[in-house]
């Protein structure tokens, strides 16, 4: 594959990555009902998502820019 797709992909992923980091900060400053009581659990899942949306933006973003 090119590189400009492994840009492209990394590009795409920062996006996930930033809804991701919102979805954090909603679960964390709700007072809904249906949140409040699974709290821990969908902060944790949040946080888990986020991590492997940036792992792989990272990860598309050296493969992009690699000059082997």
């Amino acid at each position: 594959m090119s590189k400009t797709f492994y840009k492209l992909l990394s590009f795409f992923f920062g996006i996930f990555c930033f809804g991701g980091i919102k979805q954090t900060y909603r679960v964390l400053t709700s007072s809904a009902p249906d949140i409040v009581s699974k709290r821990t659990y969908l902060t944790i899942m949040a946080l888990l998502i986020t991590g492997a949306f940036l792992s792989l933006t990272i990860y598309f973003y050296r493969k992009g820019t690699n000059k082997h």
